[in-house]
């Protein structure tokens, strides 16, 4: 009935929600890529410092909406 159609579509806002945090993290992530591939390249240490910090940021986050959605290993 009409209960379990708005619990299914809750449900599925829900895992859309998860999945664009997630898509947005991993591009965020390929952006610093690049960036530390530029800083390689051109050996621009501090550029390459703030891409490390940057990327350590990004996996953190995306592990944060990990574990929030589906719980530790």
């Amino acid at each position: 009935g009409d209960h379990r159609d708005l619990h299914l579509s809750l449900r599925r806002q829900r895992q859309m929600c998860i999945r664009d945090r997630l898509l947005d993290a991993s591009n965020k992530a390929e952006i610093i890529l690049r960036g530390m591939r530029y800083a390689i390249v051109y050996q621009d240490i501090d550029t390459l410092r703030k891409c490390v910090t940057d990327l350590r940021n990004c996996i953190l986050d995306m592990n944060e909406i990990v574990e929030e959605e589906f719980g530790k290993e």
